[in-house]
């Protein structure tokens, strides 16, 4: 990964890639996003989430990452994120 971090999560991306996201890096929670492309080796950076957060669900489906819950660094928190791999793009609050 391009950056160091716990309380991660991460997703599988089609055949060859992972997508991880969020996390604590020992200071503060994040919120970018990171794609592995196994067929290279290499780490590519993806648009940042709109809410830090470490230790959340994720999932993909039908070409979005779905976030959900999670820890902000002050409190728990219920909103849901989506990542539309074709927009480029995060949008809070879509199910």
């Amino acid at each position: 990964m391009r950056s160091v971090r716990t309380g991660v999560s991460a997703v599988t991306y089609e055949a060859n890639s992972v997508i991880v996201v969020g996390g604590f890096n020992g200071v503060r929670r994040l919120k970018s996003t990171e794609f592995y492309d196994h067929r290279v080796g290499l780490w590519y950076p993806l648009p940042d989430m709109e809410i830090t957060r470490s230790n959340f669900g994720i999932e993909i489906m039908n070409g979005c990452i779905y976030i959900a819950g999670g820890f902000d660094g002050t409190r728990t928190t219920s909103t849901v994120e989506r990542f539309d791999m074709r927009a480029y793009k995060w949008e809070v609050g879509i199910c």
